[in-house]
């Protein structure tokens, strides 16, 4: 949502993302950034938005990562974002780093095992 609607960490995200060989996200992603987006600013996003999806390589949310996203802790952490964090799991290149913002999200990936950041986050 950073890279379709400028928001404070958006000139910090779109400069870490510039040295990044391959941008991948959950294939739910195309779903809920457009409509996170459409919420917000409704239609005028569109073309924008179709830029950004078509430099994200889209991952299937496969049996393997559905099985994942069920068992991820904590219990109270949302379905979309067990999601993204069990497809990261999923994915066999040595140096992912999983991007989000939300505290709680980021902690869980964390504890999962994975590397984490929020670029331009001053928290």
């Amino acid at each position: 949502m950073k890279l379709v609607i400028a928001e404070p960490e958006t000139e910090a995200l779109e400069l870490a993302l510039r040295d990044v060989e391959r941008a991948l996200s959950s294939e739910i992603s195309e779903v809920e950034v457009t409509r996170a987006v459409r919420s917000r600013i409704g239609t005028k996003g569109d073309r924008r938005l179709g830029e950004v999806l078509a430099n994200v390589e889209l991952v299937t949310f496969d049996r393997r990562a559905r099985t994942r996203a069920g068992e991820l802790d904590p219990r109270t952490l949302r379905s979309l974002d067990s999601i993204h964090i069990a497809t990261a799991l999923g994915l066999e290149y040595p140096d992912i780093v999983f991007v989000g913002y939300d505290p709680g999200v980021q902690a869980a990936a964390a504890a999962a095992g994975l590397v984490t950041a929020s670029p331009g986050n001053a928290r």
